[in-house]
């Protein structure tokens, strides 16, 4: 069985290193840590060239770019009334 390669992206480089340093403690389970998303580029695209691309990326939320649009909830509203 081929082992899970697994993507780790934080900003805060300590906590995606020590996160892939825990996930590589399994048997099954390959992990690299990027410490953004220039980082994780680089690493995703080597990667795929190599041809041994990752199976699961786990990157923080906060990493959007600013300039999209974060997901917002909608709004809740009531049904309109109608008249009987």
């Amino acid at each position: 069985m081929d082992r899970i390669r697994t993507l780790v992206v934080d900003e805060h480089r300590v906590f995606a290193e020590s996160l892939a340093t825990a996930l590589s403690a399994e048997p099954d389970v390959t992990a690299v840590a990027a410490g953004g998303t220039q980082a994780a580029g680089r690493l995703l695209g080597r990667a795929r060239a190599s041809g041994e691309p990752f199976h699961v990326l786990l990157a923080d939320a906060g990493l959007l770019p600013e300039a999209a649009p974060r997901p917002t909830a909608a709004p809740v509203t009531a049904p309109a009334a109608t008249a009987a």
